[in-house]
């Protein structure tokens, strides 16, 4: 549902390119512009922001029927390298929590903290200003620890191969 759009009513018209972009409110004078896309091949049904620079905010729960992918494809990746064991290694220093977030105290969670990532990861860790005003926070991109804990675990069980030998 659209509250504020410029876009015409065709009333059941053939659409123009545009009928499917939508304007939803986000804060007073402050527009988040949506695209609802279908594809014919495959028949799969989008909605992106459309400026490709804006960040989605959820403050609540996402919860997903299906899957999350991420663009792994070489095609849309350069400086491909293998990743130094040395940088995983430093996953044994991380700290993990226990804590609840101060909106919701009920609600128990496990993770780190910001600044200790920071210190042995710092690609890892964002910047992120809810809206214009509001306190710059830290944020974490959890999804790329993966790759540095299947590294760590891998470099492990060679090091367990290695003592059963002996």
């Amino acid at each position: 549902m659209s509250i504020i759009s410029s876009i015409a009513n065709y009333g059941g018209k053939q659409p123009n390119n545009t009928a499917y972009v939508k304007q939803f409110v986000s804060s007073f004078g402050n527009f988040a512009t949506w695209l609802y896309t279908t594809s014919s091949s495959p028949n799969i049904k989008t909605i992106t922001p459309t400026d490709a620079m804006t960040d989605v905010l959820l403050q609540n729960d996402l919860i997903v029927l299906g899957s999350i992918n991420m663009a792994s494809d070489d095609s849309v990746k350069e400086y491909i390298s293998n990743i130094d064991s040395s940088i995983s290694d430093k996953l044994i220093e991380l700290q993990p929590k226990q804590y609840s977030y101060a909106s919701t105290p009920e609600e128990t969670h496990y993770g780190f903290l910001e600044q200790d990532i920071e210190t042995l990861f710092p690609d890892l860790v964002n910047d992120y200003q809810v809206k214009q005003g509001d306190p710059i926070i830290k944020v974490v991109n959890y999804i790329e620890l993966i790759p540095l804990l299947l590294l760590k675990i891998q470099n492990m069980q060679k090091d367990i191969e290695q003592l059963k030998k002996k």
